[in-house]
């Protein structure tokens, strides 16, 4: 994985938040739904190991509504396919939403505020179903952009490109038994854990 590409892919999310046909294909409603997740605080990121490269445990998810909505993510499932999530505030109250698009080889994600205001546009590339490449750019400008190197079905590195770091940040899982249990960078003789499950 090059950074070039990951410069590219930044850029085609950029046109696509300003893209408004592109934006009104996002749905506001799930009126279909197989199967209804929840999770107190955010509980999966389609974007892989987003939550923990920022640093995050991801939350449990259970199929059991809490009967607390505060600070609750609500998830709507069509078959395998997250279709919407449903963020709820400290007050209980839903006061943003995330809507998916399937488009071939990508999967877009809005998030919406409950003012109707984008806050993110969200996209992964996927080929022989491993996710290759990742970008979320923000309404301010901010960006995130990965590059995802696997050898026989297993991820070997994380490649990134973002606004608010040094380009070509090589970052390293490590799993134990399928499982991720750590994720590190490697500066000259230097190990910087940046996620740590313990």
């Amino acid at each position: 994985m090059l950074i070039e590409n990951l410069k590219h892919l930044k850029d085609e999310v950029f046109e696509r938040f300003e893209d408004t046909h592109f934006m009104a294909a996002f749905e506001p409603d799930c009126d279909e739904c197989s199967k209804v997740m929840w999770s107190k605080g955010v509980g999966i990121s389609f974007i892989p190991y987003e939550l923990e490269m920022s640093g995050v445990k991801p939350s449990k998810m259970v199929a059991k509504e809490p009967a607390n909505k505060k600070n609750i993510n609500r998830y709507y499932y069509f078959g395998a396919r997250l279709k919407r999530v449903e963020i709820f505030n400290a007050k209980g109250e839903v006061h943003a939403f995330e809507s998916f698009i399937y488009e071939g080889d990508r999967v877009y994600s809005l998030k919406v505020n409950r003012h109707g205001e984008r806050l993110w546009l969200k996209v992964i590339h996927i080929e022989q179903g491993e996710v290759l490449r990742a970008c979320r750019v923000d309404s301010d400008s901010e960006y995130w952009a990965f590059g995802y190197d696997w050898s026989e079905g297993c991820l070997e590195r994380i490649l990134t490109y973002s606004s608010n770091s040094l380009p070509g940040v090589k970052i390293y899982p490590v799993f134990d038994e399928g499982e991720l249990v750590s994720l590190c960078s490697i500066f000259g003789e230097q190990r910087i854990v940046i996620y740590d499950v313990q």
